[in-house]
């Protein structure tokens, strides 16, 4: 049960450096004033933030698994971690849903991006959190 839930952890790590990616891909398309490539780079953000929440999704009915057969405090803290998880998410979208709108009416306003970016980190860093507990395995 151990490798699944280090392959779930592997999936999160790389879904979080595509968002990444795609943030990247955002700021420089907001930079140059793109709008069609603005609205590109959103609807893929929001494709890959879906993927995401699958993941998780499968890693969290993994640790509630790995809960039932294992000794170890591990499945657990790591469960905590995934709800954290989805709560970040849940900010994601609303971000990604701020910004769609806004750049429906005219363009999308630099906080906007600054706070996806913020909590986008939020999400990283709890993404880093299960991987160290997972480590512990």
């Amino acid at each position: 049960m151990d490798c699944i839930l280090h392959r779930d952890a592997r999936k999160l790590v790389d879904d979080t450096e595509r968002i990444k990616q795609d943030l990247v891909m955002l700021e420089q398309d907001f930079s140059s004033w793109a709008r069609e490539r603005e609205e590109n780079d959103l609807a893929t953000l929001m494709e890959d933030l879906k993927e995401v929440e699958i993941d998780v999704s499968m890693m969290t009915t993994d640790c509630v698994f790995a809960g039932q057969h294992s000794e170890k405090d591990a499945p657990t803290v790591v469960f905590h971690d995934l709800h954290q998880t989805f709560v970040y998410l849940d900010a994601l979208f609303k971000d990604l849903k701020k910004a769609r709108s806004a750049l429906q009416e005219a363009y999308i306003h630099p906080g906007l991006i600054t706070h996806l970016e913020i909590d986008c980190g939020r999400f990283t860093k709890t993404v880093g959190q299960i991987r160290r507990h997972l480590d512990g395995l």
